[in-house]
Protein backbone atom coordinates (compact mmCIF):
# COMPACT_ATOMS: atom_id res chain seq x y z
CA UNK A 1 0.00 0.00 0.00
CA UNK A 2 1.77 3.27 -0.86
CA UNK A 3 1.56 6.04 1.12
CA UNK A 4 -1.32 7.41 -0.32
CA UNK A 5 -3.67 4.76 -0.34
CA UNK A 6 -2.45 4.79 3.59
CA UNK A 7 -3.92 7.79 4.23
CA UNK A 8 -7.03 7.67 2.30
CA UNK A 9 -7.64 4.30 4.82
CA UNK A 10 -7.42 6.46 7.70
CA UNK A 11 -10.98 8.17 6.39
CA UNK A 12 -12.01 4.68 5.42
CA UNK A 13 -15.21 5.04 8.01
CA UNK A 14 -17.09 7.21 5.94
CA UNK A 15 -17.81 10.15 7.72
CA UNK A 16 -16.86 13.65 7.19
CA UNK A 17 -14.34 14.57 9.60
CA UNK A 18 -11.36 16.98 10.51
CA UNK A 19 -8.65 15.69 8.51
CA UNK A 20 -6.12 17.48 11.19
CA UNK A 21 -7.01 14.50 14.08
CA UNK A 22 -6.44 12.27 11.56
CA UNK A 23 -2.76 13.25 10.68
CA UNK A 24 -2.60 14.19 14.51
CA UNK A 25 -3.51 10.12 15.34
CA UNK A 26 -0.49 9.11 13.06
CA UNK A 27 1.75 11.38 14.20
CA UNK A 28 0.88 10.62 18.46
CA UNK A 29 -0.33 13.82 19.54
CA UNK A 30 -1.60 12.35 22.58
CA UNK A 31 -4.60 15.08 23.52
CA UNK A 32 -8.08 13.83 24.29
CA UNK A 33 -9.78 14.98 20.96
CA UNK A 34 -7.31 12.88 19.25
CA UNK A 35 -7.32 9.53 21.19
CA UNK A 36 -11.05 10.03 21.00
CA UNK A 37 -11.56 10.29 16.88
CA UNK A 38 -8.39 6.98 17.42
CA UNK A 39 -11.20 5.12 19.48
CA UNK A 40 -14.58 6.06 17.78
CA UNK A 41 -13.07 5.23 14.31
CA UNK A 42 -10.89 2.11 14.80
CA UNK A 43 -7.51 3.64 14.42
CA UNK A 44 -5.54 3.34 17.91
CA UNK A 45 -3.44 0.54 15.71
CA UNK A 46 -2.48 3.83 13.87
CA UNK A 47 -1.47 6.07 16.85
CA UNK A 48 2.06 7.06 16.48
CA UNK A 49 2.75 5.02 13.69
CA UNK A 50 4.10 7.92 11.49
CA UNK A 51 5.73 10.53 14.13
CA UNK A 52 7.62 11.99 11.17
CA UNK A 53 4.57 12.23 8.77
CA UNK A 54 5.00 15.78 7.55
CA UNK A 55 1.82 18.13 7.75
CA UNK A 56 2.09 20.00 4.08
CA UNK A 57 3.17 16.29 2.28
CA UNK A 58 0.15 14.55 4.39
CA UNK A 59 -2.07 17.74 2.88
CA UNK A 60 -0.95 17.20 -0.40
CA UNK A 61 -1.82 13.96 -0.48
CA UNK A 62 -5.40 14.75 0.35
CA UNK A 63 -5.81 16.88 -2.95
CA UNK A 64 -3.85 15.01 -5.11
CA UNK A 65 -6.61 12.62 -4.25
CA UNK A 66 -9.41 14.92 -4.71
CA UNK A 67 -8.23 15.97 -7.32
CA UNK A 68 -8.64 11.89 -8.95
CA UNK A 69 -12.44 12.27 -6.90
CA UNK A 70 -11.34 9.61 -4.13
CA UNK A 71 -12.24 12.20 -1.55
CA UNK A 72 -13.62 15.07 -0.92
CA UNK A 73 -12.15 18.37 0.85
CA UNK A 74 -14.27 20.91 2.72
CA UNK A 75 -12.16 23.68 4.22
CA UNK A 76 -10.88 22.03 7.16
CA UNK A 77 -12.99 18.47 6.47
CA UNK A 78 -12.48 15.46 4.47
CA UNK A 79 -14.89 12.72 3.47
CA UNK A 80 -13.65 9.57 1.18
CA UNK A 81 -15.74 9.12 -1.84
CA UNK A 82 -17.58 5.81 -3.34
CA UNK A 83 -14.75 5.81 -5.90
CA UNK A 84 -11.82 5.87 -2.97
CA UNK A 85 -13.85 3.04 -1.24
CA UNK A 86 -14.10 1.07 -3.93
CA UNK A 87 -9.79 1.89 -4.06
CA UNK A 88 -9.07 1.18 -0.71
CA UNK A 89 -11.18 -2.51 -1.81
CA UNK A 90 -8.71 -2.78 -4.63
CA UNK A 91 -5.73 -2.05 -2.09
CA UNK A 92 -6.13 -3.84 1.35
CA UNK A 93 -4.05 -3.28 4.07
CA UNK A 94 -3.40 -6.92 5.23
CA UNK A 95 -1.40 -5.84 8.61
CA UNK A 96 -3.34 -7.71 11.49
CA UNK A 97 -0.78 -7.36 14.09
CA UNK A 98 -0.35 -3.40 13.99
CA UNK A 99 -0.66 -1.94 17.05
CA UNK A 100 0.92 1.13 17.50
CA UNK A 101 -1.11 1.82 20.24
CA UNK A 102 0.41 -0.68 22.31
CA UNK A 103 3.91 -0.59 20.94
CA UNK A 104 5.24 2.59 20.03
CA UNK A 105 7.32 3.27 22.65
CA UNK A 106 9.26 0.24 22.30
CA UNK A 107 8.86 -1.05 18.81
CA UNK A 108 12.00 0.84 17.04
CA UNK A 109 14.31 -0.28 19.86
CA UNK A 110 12.51 -3.88 19.43
CA UNK A 111 13.56 -4.36 16.17
CA UNK A 112 17.30 -2.85 16.79
CA UNK A 113 17.96 -5.62 18.93
CA UNK A 114 16.36 -8.38 17.30
CA UNK A 115 19.03 -7.28 14.53
CA UNK A 116 21.74 -7.22 16.69
CA UNK A 117 20.47 -10.73 18.96
CA UNK A 118 20.62 -12.35 15.17
CA UNK A 119 23.57 -11.31 14.15
CA UNK A 120 25.59 -11.79 16.92
CA UNK A 121 24.28 -15.32 17.59
CA UNK A 122 24.51 -15.90 13.86
CA UNK A 123 28.41 -15.25 14.40
CA UNK A 124 28.59 -17.14 17.97
CA UNK A 125 27.38 -20.35 15.92
CA UNK A 126 30.17 -20.06 13.41
CA UNK A 127 32.48 -19.31 16.38
CA UNK A 128 33.08 -16.12 14.89
CA UNK A 129 33.84 -13.34 16.79
CA UNK A 130 35.20 -10.29 14.63
CA UNK A 131 32.64 -8.40 13.06
CA UNK A 132 31.38 -4.79 12.70
CA UNK A 133 27.40 -5.02 15.15
CA UNK A 134 24.62 -4.00 12.51
CA UNK A 135 23.41 -1.63 15.03
CA UNK A 136 26.46 1.27 15.99
CA UNK A 137 24.20 2.65 18.86
CA UNK A 138 26.62 1.71 21.85
CA UNK A 139 23.79 1.21 24.15
CA UNK A 140 22.08 -1.18 22.24
CA UNK A 141 25.09 -3.06 22.05
CA UNK A 142 26.04 -2.88 25.51
CA UNK A 143 22.28 -4.56 25.83
CA UNK A 144 22.71 -7.42 23.39
CA UNK A 145 26.01 -8.16 24.86
CA UNK A 146 24.52 -7.79 28.42
CA UNK A 147 21.70 -10.44 27.54
CA UNK A 148 24.01 -13.09 25.86
CA UNK A 149 25.88 -13.00 28.92
CA UNK A 150 23.51 -13.06 31.27
CA UNK A 151 22.03 -16.16 29.58
CA UNK A 152 24.85 -18.34 30.32
CA UNK A 153 23.68 -21.15 27.77
CA UNK A 154 21.60 -20.90 24.59
CA UNK A 155 20.08 -23.03 22.15
CA UNK A 156 20.87 -20.92 18.90
CA UNK A 157 19.15 -23.76 17.04
CA UNK A 158 16.06 -23.79 18.89
CA UNK A 159 16.13 -19.82 18.94
CA UNK A 160 16.24 -19.16 15.04
CA UNK A 161 13.35 -22.41 15.18
CA UNK A 162 11.10 -20.11 17.38
CA UNK A 163 12.08 -16.95 15.04
CA UNK A 164 10.96 -19.50 11.84
CA UNK A 165 7.70 -20.11 13.70
CA UNK A 166 6.93 -16.96 13.64
CA UNK A 167 7.71 -15.56 10.64
CA UNK A 168 5.62 -18.72 9.23
CA UNK A 169 2.98 -16.85 10.57
CA UNK A 170 3.52 -14.04 7.69
CA UNK A 171 2.84 -13.70 4.16
CA UNK A 172 5.78 -15.32 2.48
CA UNK A 173 6.65 -12.35 0.85
CA UNK A 174 6.25 -10.28 4.21
CA UNK A 175 8.80 -12.83 6.03
CA UNK A 176 11.18 -12.74 3.01
CA UNK A 177 11.39 -8.87 3.66
CA UNK A 178 12.52 -9.43 7.29
CA UNK A 179 14.75 -11.66 6.40
CA UNK A 180 16.19 -9.85 4.13
CA UNK A 181 16.71 -6.86 6.56
CA UNK A 182 19.37 -9.21 9.03
CA UNK A 183 22.88 -10.05 9.09
CA UNK A 184 24.91 -12.93 9.66
CA UNK A 185 28.10 -14.68 9.22
CA UNK A 186 28.82 -14.23 5.41
CA UNK A 187 25.51 -12.49 4.71
CA UNK A 188 24.73 -9.02 4.73
CA UNK A 189 21.36 -7.50 5.38
CA UNK A 190 19.50 -4.92 2.54
CA UNK A 191 18.80 -1.29 3.07
CA UNK A 192 14.72 -0.54 3.76
CA UNK A 193 15.91 1.08 -0.09
CA UNK A 194 17.50 -2.06 -1.47
CA UNK A 195 14.57 -4.15 -0.36
CA UNK A 196 11.93 -1.40 -2.32
CA UNK A 197 13.69 -2.00 -5.42
CA UNK A 198 13.92 -5.57 -4.99
CA UNK A 199 9.81 -5.93 -4.38
CA UNK A 200 9.18 -3.03 -6.01
CA UNK A 201 7.14 -1.46 -3.19
CA UNK A 202 7.41 2.24 -1.65
CA UNK A 203 9.73 2.03 1.17
CA UNK A 204 7.09 3.05 3.40
CA UNK A 205 5.36 -0.32 2.50
CA UNK A 206 8.39 -1.84 3.75
CA UNK A 207 8.76 0.59 7.13
CA UNK A 208 4.75 -1.12 7.88
CA UNK A 209 5.57 -4.29 6.82
CA UNK A 210 8.70 -4.47 8.76
CA UNK A 211 6.57 -2.42 12.14
CA UNK A 212 3.79 -5.73 11.64
CA UNK A 213 6.20 -8.13 12.11
CA UNK A 214 8.11 -6.34 15.26
CA UNK A 215 4.34 -6.31 16.73
CA UNK A 216 3.68 -9.99 16.17
CA UNK A 217 7.04 -11.20 17.78
CA UNK A 218 5.57 -8.61 20.73
CA UNK A 219 2.65 -10.03 21.40
CA UNK A 220 3.98 -13.69 20.80
CA UNK A 221 6.29 -13.15 23.69
CA UNK A 222 4.13 -11.61 26.73
CA UNK A 223 3.03 -14.65 27.87
CA UNK A 224 6.30 -17.31 26.75
CA UNK A 225 9.12 -18.53 28.36
CA UNK A 226 11.45 -19.30 25.64
CA UNK A 227 14.11 -18.25 23.87
CA UNK A 228 12.22 -15.24 22.26
CA UNK A 229 10.62 -13.60 25.31
CA UNK A 230 14.11 -13.81 27.01
CA UNK A 231 15.24 -11.41 24.89
CA UNK A 232 11.94 -9.26 23.61
CA UNK A 233 9.61 -9.67 25.98
CA UNK A 234 8.99 -6.47 27.90
CA UNK A 235 6.92 -4.82 31.08
CA UNK A 236 4.28 -2.64 30.31
CA UNK A 237 4.83 0.50 32.85
CA UNK A 238 1.70 3.20 33.08
CA UNK A 239 2.93 6.68 33.27
CA UNK A 240 3.29 7.94 36.71
CA UNK A 241 0.46 10.58 36.51
CA UNK A 242 -1.66 7.36 34.78
CA UNK A 243 -0.44 4.83 37.68
CA UNK A 244 -0.92 7.52 40.69
CA UNK A 245 -4.80 8.02 39.20
CA UNK A 246 -4.99 4.52 38.66
CA UNK A 247 -3.82 3.84 42.22
CA UNK A 248 -6.48 6.50 43.76
CA UNK A 249 -9.35 5.15 41.98
CA UNK A 250 -8.53 1.22 43.36
CA UNK A 251 -8.19 3.02 46.97
CA UNK A 252 -12.13 4.37 46.68
CA UNK A 253 -15.30 5.66 44.38
CA UNK A 254 -15.21 8.98 45.83
CA UNK A 255 -12.46 10.84 43.48
CA UNK A 256 -13.92 13.39 41.48
CA UNK A 257 -11.66 15.28 38.47
CA UNK A 258 -11.75 18.40 40.78
CA UNK A 259 -10.07 15.91 43.55
CA UNK A 260 -7.92 14.43 40.80
CA UNK A 261 -6.85 17.70 39.59
CA UNK A 262 -5.90 18.72 42.97
CA UNK A 263 -3.65 15.65 44.16
CA UNK A 264 -1.78 15.84 40.57
CA UNK A 265 -1.45 19.66 40.51
CA UNK A 266 -2.68 19.89 36.79
CA UNK A 267 -5.47 21.15 35.07
CA UNK A 268 -9.18 19.56 34.82
CA UNK A 269 -8.58 19.14 30.93
CA UNK A 270 -5.27 17.28 31.70
CA UNK A 271 -7.10 15.17 33.98
CA UNK A 272 -9.24 14.41 31.63
CA UNK A 273 -6.90 13.42 29.01
CA UNK A 274 -5.11 11.17 31.40
CA UNK A 275 -8.17 9.54 32.46
CA UNK A 276 -8.97 9.25 28.94
CA UNK A 277 -5.90 7.02 28.64
CA UNK A 278 -6.00 5.18 31.46
CA UNK A 279 -9.41 4.06 30.52
CA UNK A 280 -7.72 2.70 26.81
CA UNK A 281 -5.33 0.69 28.90
CA UNK A 282 -7.58 -0.49 31.49
CA UNK A 283 -10.40 -2.45 31.06
CA UNK A 284 -11.75 -2.59 34.58
CA UNK A 285 -11.75 1.59 34.10
CA UNK A 286 -14.40 2.79 36.43
CA UNK A 287 -16.66 4.94 33.72
CA UNK A 288 -19.47 4.89 36.33
CA UNK A 289 -17.21 6.99 39.10
CA UNK A 290 -17.54 10.15 36.18
CA UNK A 291 -20.90 9.70 34.61
CA UNK A 292 -23.96 9.77 37.32
CA UNK A 293 -26.35 7.07 36.97
CA UNK A 294 -29.37 9.32 35.42
CA UNK A 295 -27.22 11.10 33.40
CA UNK A 296 -25.31 7.81 31.41
CA UNK A 297 -29.48 6.36 31.28
CA UNK A 298 -29.83 9.61 29.36
CA UNK A 299 -27.03 9.32 27.58
CA UNK A 300 -27.82 5.80 26.55
CA UNK A 301 -31.46 6.81 25.27
CA UNK A 302 -29.82 9.38 23.47
CA UNK A 303 -26.98 7.21 21.90
CA UNK A 304 -30.06 4.92 20.48
CA UNK A 305 -31.47 7.60 18.87
CA UNK A 306 -27.96 8.94 17.06
CA UNK A 307 -25.97 5.90 16.99
CA UNK A 308 -22.99 7.78 15.08
CA UNK A 309 -21.06 9.09 18.12
CA UNK A 310 -18.36 10.52 16.00
CA UNK A 311 -20.37 12.96 14.79
CA UNK A 312 -21.78 14.46 17.83
CA UNK A 313 -21.32 17.95 19.20
CA UNK A 314 -21.12 18.58 23.01
CA UNK A 315 -23.61 21.49 22.15
CA UNK A 316 -25.74 19.53 20.63
CA UNK A 317 -25.62 16.44 23.48
CA UNK A 318 -26.11 18.90 26.30
CA UNK A 319 -29.53 20.46 24.71
CA UNK A 320 -31.20 16.98 24.79
CA UNK A 321 -29.43 15.48 28.09
CA UNK A 322 -30.48 17.88 30.76
CA UNK A 323 -28.39 16.32 33.15
CA UNK A 324 -25.30 16.95 31.11
CA UNK A 325 -23.68 19.33 33.86
CA UNK A 326 -20.39 18.83 31.95
CA UNK A 327 -17.84 18.19 29.34
CA UNK A 328 -16.09 15.23 31.24
CA UNK A 329 -19.42 13.02 31.62
CA UNK A 330 -19.99 13.51 27.75
CA UNK A 331 -16.47 12.74 26.73
CA UNK A 332 -15.86 9.64 28.86
CA UNK A 333 -19.55 8.08 27.61
CA UNK A 334 -18.06 8.70 23.81
CA UNK A 335 -14.90 6.37 24.77
CA UNK A 336 -17.23 4.00 26.90
CA UNK A 337 -18.92 3.22 23.87
CA UNK A 338 -15.75 2.95 21.38
CA UNK A 339 -14.37 0.92 23.23
CA UNK A 340 -16.51 -1.59 23.66
CA UNK A 341 -15.96 -2.00 19.95
CA UNK A 342 -12.80 -3.59 20.62
CA UNK A 343 -14.35 -5.92 23.66
CA UNK A 344 -16.31 -7.98 20.47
Amino acid sequence: MKPSMFILNLFAHGFKVRWTTAYFVVIGKKTSSTLVYAILYDLLSFFHLCPQLDKSFFYQQLVKMQQQQLLIIDDKYVQITTKGQQQLAMNQWVLPSLNSWRYWKVSDVTWRHFLLINQMLSYKSYQQRNYAPIIANFSDQRWAKSKLLQLKTINIERYYHQCSQLLQQLPAKHANIIVDQLCGYQHNGLTVQQIAEKYSLYPFEVMMITKNFIHLLLDSVQNAYDELAYFYRWSEQLAPPLKLIKQCLLTNNQWTIAKLSRRLNKKESTVLDYLIELAIVWPEFPFAQFIDFNTYEQLQRFYKQYPNIGQWSYQFVKENVPTLSSFAPYRLFQVQQGLKRYEK
